[in-house]
């Protein structure tokens, strides 16, 4: 991360936990062009928000249980 921002990226964390403040993300979420989850669900609600996103990175495998149709993320 530090090498991120030395490189002149802004990073936002948001943890993912079970009792994540989903208002947190939605506040970010507008800046946001990469990003990288591990166990929170994406839903058509979040991803209409990430209105710069333009890559998101599953750390993990399988992407089932967080997208429940990935036709429908738009290109």
């Amino acid at each position: 991360m530090s090498r991120l921002r030395e490189a002149g990226f802004t990073i936002y964390e948001c943890r993912e936990t079970v009792d994540m403040d989903r208002s947190h993300l939605e506040a970010i979420l507008p800046d946001v062009e990469t990003w990288v989850v591990s166990a929170y669900r994406i839903d058509e609600e979040l991803l209409s928000m990430g209105r710069n996103l333009r890559l998101i990175i599953k750390h993990g495998i399988g992407i089932r249980k967080y997208f429940k149709d990935v036709r429908k993320c738009k290109t």
